[in-house]
């Protein structure tokens, strides 16, 4: 991932799997150089969109991850519905702006963040594995304190070239995480290292209750995410005849 602050910037791309490589029209391509990490929340994603009008008629799962103790909010008519989870998988698409509830502790104290996620391209797993093949989206403890320090944690998540990634190790649960100057655009450096897939942003501004509730634009704008089916691990891949495992003879 690559992670960027406002104020004092970072910006993060995140590693997927190589193996699920994703197509892109030249009509889409023309729209690249149009998208940056700080444009106005849902702004990319429409952009993108408008370059691939296909990109719509995908639902691409998505999967939210945050620290142990704290519990992830899904926006539903203007209100937000408890997960009662740390870890949840939603679906998502590609010209919708999604925002979420972040509930935690923070240096000896409650807080609530309120964290939006943009698509800006989507996976294309083997034929019925689409649910097992989420984008990861992960919160750090770092981004938190960042966050209600009043900092704006801007995040690009990218599926990684496999010609040119590096071997790393990466702990379960966490995240490859390259960090960029504030004066350095997220979306330019996730895309010198692979294919943009999505733009995390989280900031320390609560919303009123009458933005929650609002129907027309207003800062805090949200689609109801979709459901998907939760997926607890990887496929077996070795054992599915769609995706048999690669031979080395």
């Amino acid at each position: 991932m690559i992670r960027r602050f406002s104020g004092t910037n970072i910006a993060a791309a995140l590693l997927l799997i190589a193996v699920l490589v994703c197509c892109e029209t030249s009509q889409a391509q023309n729209t690249r150089e149009f998208v940056r990490d700080n444009m106005v929340p849902g702004r990319a994603s429409q952009i993108r969109l408008f370059g691939n009008p296909r990109l719509a008629q995908r639902l691409q799962p998505v999967r939210i991850s945050s620290p142990q103790g704290s519990e992830l909010s899904i926006v539903s008519n203007g209100s937000f519905i408890g997960t009662s989870a740390s870890d949840y998988s939603t679906g998502m698409r590609v010209g919708s702006l999604y925002r979420f509830r972040l509930s935690t502790v923070s240096e000896q104290r409650a807080v609530e963040l309120y964290p939006s996620i943009e698509l800006l391209d989507v996976l294309h797993p083997p034929k019925g594995l689409e649910n097992q093949f989420p984008i990861p989206v992960t919160i750090s403890e770092s981004d938190i304190r960042h966050a209600v320090a009043g900092r704006m944690v801007s995040k690009v998540i990218y599926l990684e070239d496999p010609e040119t990634s590096l071997p790393r190790t990466t702990a379960p649960g966490s995240q490859a995480t390259i960090d960029i100057s504030g004066a350095d655009d997220a979306v330019r450096a996730a895309e010198s290292l692979g294919r943009p897939m999505a733009i995390l942003r989280i900031g320390s501004r609560v919303p009123t209750r009458e933005e929650l509730a609002a129907t027309d634009q207003n800062a805090f704008r949200s689609q109801t995410p979709e459901t998907v089916q939760q997926q607890s691990s990887r496929p077996d891949l070795k054992a599915n005849p769609e995706y048999p495992a690669p031979s080395f003879k």
